[in-house]
């Protein structure tokens, strides 16, 4: 999905804690978000360089040190466009720091490259078929979060955290 400048930008002007996970193989997004020589001229030229920092690790390594330093519910935003068959892995991550209100928003739950939701061509494509099918049916299952499946581009996961767990309904 291609988040325009305009939605993310708003999103970190207002002060909220915003994480992006991703790669920097995939797409627009990413790009957009993470291509760190771009994204800290972005945010010089914005003024908000001050409230911003890019971190350049894996993501499964960096969650939970977003969890020690931050601490759990300390997160209003995490956008998720990494590699697919790790998404499951992601989620507990996410869900830690996420507070309640806070969104996740995941890139390509529905599709990419050479698979999509009910077919893939080849093994990598399979192993992020099976990613995506997993996080997708554990986002549904949480009764923490809203969620749903948005069938624009190669489908994004929106996912609204609406309460703690064992918060009552």
């Amino acid at each position: 999905v291609g988040v325009s400048e305009a939605i993310g930008g708003e999103w970190c002007l207002r002060g909220g804690t915003v994480a992006v996970l991703g790669t920097r193989t995939v797409g627009f997004s990413v790009l957009w978000w993470v291509s760190w020589r771009w994204a800290a001229r972005a945010f010089e030229d914005a003024g908000v360089a001050d409230r911003v920092e890019i971190r350049r690790a894996p993501g499964l390594e960096e969650l939970p040190r977003l969890v020690d330093e931050f601490g759990e519910a300390s997160f209003d935003f995490i956008f998720l466009d990494a590699i697919k068959r790790e998404y499951p892995e992601y989620f507990p991550w996410c869900a830690r720091l996420l507070r309640v209100g806070g969104v996740l928003a995941a890139d390509n739950v529905l599709g990419g490259g050479s698979w999509w939701i009910d077919h893939a061509d080849d093994e990598e494509g399979r192993r992020n078929l099976a990613g995506v099918d997993r996080v997708n049916r554990m986002v549904a299952g949480d009764e923490r979060f809203h969620a749903a499946a948005v069938p624009i581009r190669e489908g994004v996961l929106i996912a609204r955290k609406a309460r703690d767990r064992g918060a009552p309904r």
